[in-house]
């Protein structure tokens, strides 16, 4: 039977478990509208790691980043479904921009990979540290820092971001459809004004100026 005050059947039977619900509602929405609103770069970002990982069993690529004397060396390498990223620092000497590519079907190169990275991590993920030796500048040995993540992960952010996307509109359609508040859920069936329950969730320009002690 339809409610003409515009409150669900099961507000009047119940109200506290009925602001439960909604307030449980109301976070899982805030939640997937935090995920839609960075979904473009999420699936980008999906997007490019898939293409890496596809093209990393043909490929071994290596991007080393511009760095000044005493900062933070990073290298990046990406081969065989993994990407490392290496971090140096105390860099000895100042470096440019340096990207290279090489073939990586070859056999010694993909066992040698394997037994450095894949053989001791988790379903790709790890964590290394030791001396890196700095041949192109100047043959010292400098501490760093490592870790390796699979990029098989990249798929799956793409998915989750599109999954949070698509559950947002259905949740949204269905309750427009139903006569709902987008926002909450509330019964607005029947009335010609803007959610009353969200609207009590807002805070008030007259209460927060109210004088101590006004009632």
């Amino acid at each position: 039977m339809h409610n003409c005050g515009g409150a669900p059947s099961n507000q009047a039977a119940d109200p506290a478990l009925y602001e439960q619900r909604r307030s449980i509602g109301r976070r899982g929405l805030g939640f997937m509208r935090g995920i839609t609103g960075n979904c473009a770069m999420l699936l980008a970002t999906g997007v490019v790691l898939s293409s890496l990982w596809i093209a990393s069993y043909d490929r071994a690529i290596e991007v080393r980043l511009p760095v000044r004397a005493g900062g933070c060396g990073v290298n990046l390498s990406s081969y065989r479904g993994l990407i490392q990223i290496s971090l140096i620092p105390h860099f000895p000497t100042g470096r440019g921009p340096r990207l290279r590519s090489v073939d990586g079907r070859d056999e010694v190169r993909a066992a040698c990979w394997d037994d450095l990275t894949w053989n001791d991590s988790l379903a790709g993920f790890s964590y290394d540290e030791g001396m890196l030796y700095l041949r192109d500048e100047g043959g010292v040995s400098q501490m760093y820092w490592s870790f390796t993540l699979p990029l098989w992960f990249g798929t799956l952010i793409s998915v989750g971001a599109l999954a949070c996307w698509a559950r947002r509109r259905w949740v949204e359609s269905r309750r427009r459809a139903l006569g709902q508040c987008v926002e909450c859920g509330y019964d607005l069936r029947g009335l010609k004004i803007d959610c009353p329950a969200c609207a009590a969730l807002r805070p008030s320009a007259t209460s927060s100026h109210m004088p101590v002690g006004a009632h």
